[in-house]
Parts: structure tokens; C-alpha cells; sequence
């Protein structure tokens, strides 16, 4: 659960952990030295919790971290399939919160499947509509940023109340994502909402003050696999394994690049129990001089050419899906680089 509080009501609850929410990449600091330095906020652990802002304007704002003692029980449950670029199975809500504005989300499409009252089962069929990039654009594709480039134009008290909110949704999305070590969507995820108040209450300056509070539900969903029947993996379900043992360079997994010279060995295993009928390859445009190579099982060798785009049919899948059932990609860089390509599978289980 990942909860925003513009505002708190109440209070009488122990926090295990209060302190201000950073981004562990700001490692910029205007100050370069302790002479100097300004205090701005003041955290107090015990014997009542409290944080103090200094020098704080009428329209400033200050983000902090709460970590509760509350222990939260629950469960989402699905059965949730992928084929012909959709989704289809059944959401059961057993989280004990009514969510809104759910969404299934994989590295490259979303699907929109409403609210999901506590108890609630819901059946889910639909395509998914793509979005391109990474969790920013994931992130404008759901909650659009069109109303705060009104450039200065006077908004209506709904468009006002619709601004705040998706600003809210944005800012916790963010937070979460911030947490993994990519900038891209890794597995199927389901993300939904709940005005369930979260964490105890809060005071501001000792008063109760009105609250405008979302609390984000994420949960990791696994896509049905049945002994015998068909099973489509969309896009970024199977992770790459880069090894980089011949290379002298960076991979930075927050965009998925790799940087330097020398060779790049990419692998995607299917696991024991996929038998693939096909393979899609999908790959930003790579410069011509990285030297592209594919790994050629009948031939027990390196196979040159372009696999930016990149179909194995069912005929092909004996030449370039080797005994561990996985696929593998070879680059050869001169002080270049790429972004790791990704790939979707259509097949059957064993």
C-alpha cells in the first residue's frame, strides 16, 4: 500500500518510522559544505512523533515517509490469460478495500477494468492499449497531464478537483515505481485505488484539518498456465539475462541501456514447461555499426544480420531455441549502445 495524505485528521496512533520521502538520485546538493547549512525539517521520534518544516511558503510542500505498526490482511486472487494482444480471466477482490480506477499493466500495454468492490469477482476481457517508453509514459497514457498545460488558463472547480487527483495518483505511482530498479514495467501488475483512510491520524500544527487521501493497491499477477493448453506471454514477461563478461561498459537497468565496447551476450529462457509455436523480437533501431548476432542451434554457431524486428515461426524455432529453451542474442559494440530488446512468445504448456 502506498498511501498520499494532502491532509490528516485525528490522531492517537504510533508510528513505527517517520522521516522525509527522497529520491536516493538527487545526489546533488546545493550546499557544499556544512558551513552554512540550514535546518529545514526536524523529525521527533519519541515521545510522540512529530516533524517540524522550516521556512515553509503559503503554497510549498514538503513530502514525508510514515511506516505504520498496522498490519494489513488480504489477498487479490486471478486467473488471468494473454493471447491476440488482450487479457482475458477474472480479478477476485479479497483485500477487504473497495478499489477504483484499476488498471492491468505490463511492459507495454494496459487494460482499464473500472472498480472492484471487496469481494467483489470480476470477469476481465479486452485488448490491452500500448504505450510506449517506460513508466512515464505509462504514467501519461492513465492520467493525463493536458489540464496542468493550460498554460496559465482559468480552470473550472471540477477541472480543479480532477487536476489535484490525478496529480495525487501520479505522485504515489511514482514513488512506487521509484523503487524498482528499471524504468520499465517488469511482469503483469494490477494497480487500483482506495479511499480506505490508511496509517492512523495525523495533525497539522496540532489540528484537525480536512483530508484528501489515496492509498495505491499493487499486486503481482502470474498469468494461468494449464498442462496442454495454449499460453501467450506478452512483451517483457520473460526478463532478459545479459552477460557481459567479454564487455567493458555500463548497463543501466533504469533504462534498459547498454553502453561501451566490446560483446553483449542477451538470453530469454522460456522455462521447462513452454513449448514455443513462435517468438517476436522487438528492439529500439540499433546503429549499423553494432554488429548484430543470433544463436544458430543447428549449426552450434553465431548467426549474423539485423533482429530489431524479428519473427521465428514455427518452422524456425528448432534453429534458434536451443536445448534450455532459450533464445539468445549476441552484440558487438565500439564505444556504442542499445537498448535491450524484448520479446513476446506464443505457444502451449507441457
Amino acid at each position: 500500500f502506498y498511501t498520499q495524505q494532502d491532509r490528516s485528521q485525528g490522531g492517537g496512533h504510533r508510528w513505527d518510522k517517520i522521516k522525509p520521502l527522497m529520491n536516493d538520485n538527487y545526489i546533488n546538493s546545493s550546499y557544499t559544505s556544512w558551513e552554512g547549512k540550514k535546518v529545514e525539517t526536524k523529525i521527533t521520534l519519541s515521545p510522540k512523533a512529530s516533524v517540524e518544516f522550516y521556512n515553509m511558503g503559503v503554497w510549498s510542500m514538503k513530502t514525508l515517509s510514515l511506516r505504520t505498526d498496522e498490519k494489513i490482511e488480504g489477498s487479490i486472487n486471478s486467473q488471468i490469460r494473454y493471447s491476440d494482444l488482450g487479457f482475458a480471466g477474472f480479478i477476485e477482490n479479497s483485500s477487504g478495500f473497495d478499489m477504483e480506477d484499476c488498471y492491468i499493466i505490463s511492459s507495454s500495454q494496459y487494460i482499464s477494468i473500472g472498480d472492484i468492490k471487496s469481494g467483489e469477482k470480476k470477469e476481465i476481457a479486452g485488448e490491452g492499449k500500448r504505450y510506449y517508453g517506460n513508466r512515464y509514459d505509462l504514467m501519461d497514457s492513465l492520467y493525463s497531464q493536458n489540464i496542468r498545460r493550460s498554460n496559465g488558463q482559468n480552470l473550472t472547480a471540477d477541472e480543479i478537483a480532477q487536476l489535484r487527483m490525478d496529480n495525487q495518483k501520479r505522485d504515489i505511482l511514482d514513488y512506487y515505481f521509484g523503487d524498482k530498479p528499471s524504468s520499465a514495467i517488469e511482469g503483469i501488475k494490477l494497480i487500483g485505488w482506495t479511499k480506505a483512510p490508511m496509517g492512523g491520524r495525523i495533525k497539522v500544527n496540532g489540528k484537525d484539518v480536512r483530508s484528501f487521501e489515496k492509498s495505491l493497491i499493487a499486486a503481482e499477477l502470474k498469468l494461468v498456465l494449464e498442462s496442454g493448453g495454449e499460453i501467450e506471454l506478452p512483451l517483457g514477461y520473460i526478463q532478459p539475462v545479459v552477460n557481459r563478461d567479454m564487455f567493458k561498459g555500463n548497463y543501466e537497468p533504469y533504462d534498459n541501456m547498454i553502453y561501451g565496447m566490446g560483446t553483449v551476450e542477451v538470453s530469454f529462457n522460456m522455462g521447462k514447461d513452454i513449448k514455443p509455436q513462435g517468438i517476436s523480437i522487438i528492439q529500439d533501431k540499433i546503429d549499423p555499426m553494432i554488429k548484430q548476432f543470433i544463436w544458430n542451434a543447428e549449426n552450434n554457431d553465431w548467426e549474423s544480420g539485423d533482429f530489431t524486428n524479428f519473427n521465428i515461426g514455427q518452422q524456425m524455432i528448432s534453429k534458434y531455441v536451443d536445448q534450455n529453451n532459450s533464445l539468445r542474442l549476441k552484440y558487438e559494440l565500439n564505444e556504442g549502445s542499445f537498448r535491450l530488446p524484448q520479446i513476446s512468445v506464443k505457444g502451449s504448456v507441457k
